[in-house]
């Protein structure tokens, strides 16, 4: 990367106003690594979204067009209107991260993407998303789970309807 490019950090929450850091004005929440981030880079305190809900924001960053070109006005993608394409990118032009990429940033995305279906490729040269999380997660609570239930009834443990109580 040449010394001449800025490094960047792109963090997006849902949903989070500015005066929920301390650095931007709160005096009533502690928030030490944003407050520092804003202290070594620049903070959006005065943004608006177009269509303020988590996919259909996420969707107006990553495409830079509005809800009514990406078809995204909820949590979920509605069908492209009579001659607009099937295809977001062909819609809207590349994603971000890829935009980046070839400009020649090493992109990576790490989170929740929300985006329809689920693994669609937004562009990043890695990516490392909650939804994977969530579902090794979901595997390795149920395996514990079953380990957890078989144990005990080995050794004339509760069953397992009387730990669904607890």
């Amino acid at each position: 990367m040449s010394s001449t490019r800025p490094d960047i950090l792109f963090i997006m929450t849902d949903q989070q106003r500015f005066d929920t850091i301390a650095a931007l004005g709160n005096s009533h929440i502690y928030t030490p690594n944003l407050d520092r981030l804003v202290r070594r880079g620049i903070a959006f305190s005065n943004a608006y979204a177009t269509c303020p809900v988590c996919v259909a924001a996420r969707y107006t960053i990553r495409t830079g067009c509005d809800a009514a070109t990406t078809r995204v006005f909820s949590n979920a993608k509605a069908d492209p209107v009579a001659g607009q394409a099937k295809e977001m990118e062909a819609r809207c032009g590349p994603y971000l991260a890829r935009v980046m990429s070839h400009l020649g940033y090493r992109t990576f995305g790490i989170g929740k993407f929300h985006t329809y279906p689920w693994d669609e490729d937004v562009g990043y040269n890695s990516i490392s998303s909650s939804n994977q999380w969530e579902n090794a997660a979901k595997c390795i609570i149920f395996h514990s789970a079953v380990r957890f239930q078989r144990s005990w009834a080995r050794s004339g443990g509760p069953p397992i309807a009387l730990l669904k109580k607890l």
